[in-house]
């Protein structure tokens, strides 16, 4: 079984650090599930960031209209989008972490539209235009 984990990281101080609590909790996991002596591929790669402020526009609204028909705070209903997209993890004192939309690809942020769209048929809701892309 192949086990693959991307880790997106920055140079600080002529040094690449991993660049997100996120990441850093993959990576460990990842590592601890290593058996010794077993080999790892690395592919870097220079990232510029590539969202848009449109797909950020699309997921709050959207989050809001969710957070609105289920009687959730639209910060409670973020969080479940961010779980829902494993963009969530316990800390090693067990508290829940989130990532940031921000911080996310335009590919990143084209699979929590995607999630959100699922969310909103399991709770009966269409999203109008957004489900056309």
């Amino acid at each position: 079984m192949s086990q693959v984990v991307s880790i997106r990281m920055k140079k600080k101080d002529g040094k690449l650090v991993i660049e997100s609590k996120l990441a850093t909790e993959q990576y460990r996991i990842f590592l601890m599930a290593l058996k010794e002596g077993e080999k790892v591929d690395a592919l870097f790669e220079v990232k510029t960031e590539d969202n848009t402020k449109a797909q950020l526009a699309k997921i709050h609204v959207c989050i809001k209209e969710m957070a609105d028909e289920q009687g959730h705070s639209v910060i409670e209903m973020k969080k479940l989008v961010k779980t829902e997209c494993g963009m969530s993890y316990k800390n090693e004192k067990g508290k829940d972490v989130y990532e940031s939309f921000g911080k996310c690809s335009k590919k990143e942020l084209s699979n929590v539209i995607e999630t959100i769209i699922q969310m909103g048929r399991f709770m009966g809701m269409t999203f109008g235009t957004l489900e056309d892309q």
